[in-house]
């Protein structure tokens, strides 16, 4: 196979494009997981979640009273839309959204699309259209990532604009009397608003209208796009023009990750349109009246924006199959560590696609086992964050309190010591080992360490070793 965008050398296949998409996506990636992680420490949601009885509800309830408990969580103190928990720019999660994925965006832009797949030069393949659409489209790839980075600067709501008050304004909550005004398009029935009640309506109108082009740019252009290029690989795949159907049928390691790849790919291309199709729905009926489905808007979005990310590191690992030979002339350590990565990608990536699909096809309504197991996992994930945090006020406060022993006595401080202590019991508590457990452990060799220094300090000190 012949090909203009062919690398010379094996060591090109891990080139600027394939690295510059990898990291890019990764850092987004990254950046969505722990944002919404983070979202969860936010001032404003604890206080709604301290409004539900999530935290007085006993982890050994029945199973139908904590899914109710979690149900009311999902209604009554999520968010409707992933842009409403991020529109708080100066908050935590905010600014941690916001550094990240303009980082792994501009890191993005620098990827060359063309160059992450065979371009190949048949005869069969040779039409003049194909090669110049396929250009246009690796470009647009290229272009449309920009929407992310621009998405991040158009937040839903801001100092002089909400999209809140739109949704009021047709619900009749700014008390307003309804009158008929001559305007433009004749006589209508309009309610009565103040003149910056107007303008402030006019500019949330206009951001609003950004913020969604530059979020349909992203979750839904974009893989419309890679799904014309996927579905390109795979035609050139399956027409047998290029060799890795040859080694397919062989079982060749390369022929089979990278047809399993091309296969999540053009599947993930397929959940994100179902599931913007359903946050669509979603938001459209949020926004006119009110309801209890705001959890399964939010959900459906947030799908598609990890399924985004994933899609694009997809992309990537993809690109390191493309040219069967030139990976039969990497050193065998080198194709078992992208073996591997494929591999450990695949499987997360897979498992969260499919699951997610079968949930938003059913328009995200979790059975009651669902949600007493996510109830159940919220609480854990508290404890093992609470327990954290106490480990490293202890593991602060231990340093502290031997800094101070130095100033009196001398000697030196074992930071890498307490800190490994730290680290240990906390493991064992993400293991699933019972917190108080662990605590009276900590406060038992506490106890017997100080009862151990207070026999010390009756001793002679001629009979202490050097260095204590």
């Amino acid at each position: 196979m012949s090909s203009s965008h062919e690398p010379a050398d094996w060591t090109e296949l891990i080139n600027i494009p394939s690295v510059s998409l990898y990291f890019g996506s990764l850092i987004c990636f990254l950046a969505l997981i722990s944002t919404r992680q983070a979202y969860k420490l936010s001032p404003s949601f604890r206080s709604k979640l301290q409004s539900t009885s999530f935290f007085s509800t006993s982890p050994s309830a029945p199973a139908s009273e904590k899914a109710g408990v979690m149900l009311t969580v999902f209604r009554d103190a999520w968010p409707a839309t992933v842009s409403e928990m991020l529109q708080d720019t100066e908050a935590a999660h905010g600014m941690l959204f916001r550094s990240l994925v303009i980082t792994g965006g501009l890191i993005s832009m620098h990827t060359d699309f063309a160059q992450l797949t065979p371009h190949p030069d048949t005869p069969a393949y040779a039409h003049p259209s194909i090669p110049l659409l396929m250009t246009l489209v690796n470009l647009a790839r290229r272009l449309v990532i920009a929407g992310a980075v621009g998405f991040v600067f158009a937040p839903a709501t801001g100092v002089d604009h909400g999209v809140s008050g739109l949704r009021e304004v047709g619900r009749g909550a700014t008390g307003g009397k309804t009158s008929v005004k001559a305007t433009l398009l004749g006589s209508l029935p309009l309610r009565e608003l103040p003149s910056e009640e107007r303008a402030k309506l006019g500019r949330t109108a206009i951001i609003g209208t950004v913020h969604c082009v530059l979020a349909s740019a992203m979750l839904s252009a974009l893989p419309s796009l890679d799904f014309i290029a996927a579905g390109h690989d795979a035609w050139y795949l399956v027409s047998g023009g290029g060799v890795h159907w040859a080694r397919l049928v062989q079982y060749d390691p390369c022929a089979v990750a990278y047809t399993l790849i091309l296969g999540l790919r053009l599947l993930h291309v397929l959940t994100i349109q179902v599931c913007m199709s359903v946050f669509v729905f979603h938001f459209l009926v949020g926004f006119f009246l009110p309801g209890d489905h705001s959890h399964k808007g939010f959900w459906a979005e947030y799908c598609a924006c990890r399924l985004f990310c994933q899609l694009m590191l997809l992309a990537a690992i993809n690109s390191w199959f493309s040219w069967p030979h030139l990976f039969d002339a990497m050193p065998v350590l080198v194709q078992y560590v992208s073996l591997s990565l494929a591999t450990c990608h695949f499987v997360v990536f897979a498992a969260f696609c499919v699951r997610n699909l079968f949930l938003v096809l059913r328009n995200v309504d979790y059975s009651e086992g669902e949600l007493a197991a996510a109830f159940d996992q919220w609480r854990w994930k508290e404890d093992v964050f609470q327990a954290g945090l106490d480990l490293q006020l202890q593991f602060v406060e231990g340093v502290q309190e031997q800094l101070q022993e130095v100033n009196r006595q001398g000697g030196s401080v074992k930071y890498l010591t307490n800190l490994f202590k730290q680290l240990k019991v906390l493991v064992k508590i993400y293991r699933g080992v019972p917190r108080e457990k662990e605590e009276e452990t900590v406060r038992g060799r506490g106890a017997a360490k100080k009862g151990a220094g207070r026999a010390r300090s009756k001793t002679p000190a001629g009979s202490r070793k050097k260095g204590q």
